[in-house]
């Protein structure tokens, strides 16, 4: 990989990278009951464009990227190579993935703002068909405030609708999801997180026939001796 950034102007400073990655299968993608002893290890070459703004209040950036990948290993619900009989892992002979990314923070008073959208165009380049399973927006919003001992947040997650097979012809519909947190300090080293993930119970899927959960409710008390 090689990157380079430079601060063109005060706050100001642009950045651009490009690399390439190599990626062998699993175990259980060759051997596993889903898997495939022919499965071909996944290359790819990645170019990124960005530039981004900082001061006391509020930050912003903008990235452009494309990958381009070799023999991507992905999964098919509709292939039944396996002995499992579908959900089979198996090569995308070449695809590209090219998008953009904007993101920013903003202080207003007491709270912190913040917001990400993921615009991109996953295709599958010898077919022309969009890849399976990847929406072509994501939207996050998210708002933090201090009250007292207690750090609360609140994230709205937004996912498009996605093709749930390689042929486009399966389509899960786009989803919303709200996730709350609430963390604090009780001591020196102790941290108390509690998360209510899909507060608002919201119905969906990710991957065609199984079912994701509803409204969950975690707690973790940490320990970060310092």
């Amino acid at each position: 990989a090689l990157a380079y950034a430079y601060k063109f102007a005060p706050r100001w400073r642009a950045n651009a990278s490009m690399g390439t990655a190599f990626r062998v299968p699993t175990l259980e993608q060759v051997f596993g009951p889903y898997g495939d002893l022919k499965l071909a290890p996944e290359s790819n070459k990645s170019r990124e464009l960005g530039v981004s703004y900082t001061d006391a209040k509020r930050s912003f950036s903008a990235v452009m990227y494309r990958n381009d990948i070799s023999n991507m290993i992905s999964s098919s619900q509709t292939l039944s190579t396996c002995s499992a009989g579908a959900f089979c892992y198996y090569n995308v002979e070449q695809a590209s993935i090219q998008g953009v990314t904007l993101s920013g923070t903003q202080r207003l008073g007491a709270y912190e703002m913040r917001a990400s959208l993921d615009a991109l165009d996953p295709v599958d380049s010898a077919t022309g068909k969009t890849l399976s399973l990847r929406a072509r927006k994501n939207l996050t919003l998210g708002v933090d405030r201090h009250v007292a001992a207690w750090q609360l947040s609140g994230e709205l997650q937004a996912v498009g609708e996605r093709f749930d097979n390689a042929a486009n012809t399966i389509v899960l519909p786009g989803y919303a999801r709200l996730n709350l947190t609430a963390a604090t300090q009780l001591a020196k080293d102790w941290r108390l997180v509690m998360r209510i993930d899909n507060a608002l119970d919201a119905q969906y899927q990710q991957v065609g026939q199984y079912a994701t959960p509803g409204r969950t409710f975690f707690a973790s008390l940490q320990w970060r001796p310092q």
